[in-house]
């Protein structure tokens, strides 16, 4: 909610504050998308390594009750749908 609330007052400022939204939601979305590849690949390795605390991790990761890194780049690709919506 901090970073939407961030987002938004920084869009605020340009001459076109939907386009500055999405871009914003865009590269927020990419970077969680990049975070999920890396967590999941960590906890596969030290699944892989022997670790029973990494297996147990990834499967808490991977729990869908439970929110990933996925999940938040899915919300950001949504609020780069909605943001020309949202414009003044």
């Amino acid at each position: 909610m901090v970073t939407i609330a961030f987002t938004v007052i920084l869009a605020r400022e340009t001459p076109d504050p939907a386009s500055a939204v999405r871009g914003m939601a865009i590269v927020f979305a990419a970077v969680q998308s990049v975070a999920h590849a890396v967590t999941t690949g960590a906890l596969r390795a030290l699944g892989s390594l022997g670790l029973v605390e990494g297996a147990a991790a990834l499967a808490s990761y991977r729990d869908p009750r439970r929110l990933s890194c996925l999940d938040l780049a899915i919300m950001w690709l949504t609020v780069a749908l909605a943001a020309p919506f949202f414009g003044e």
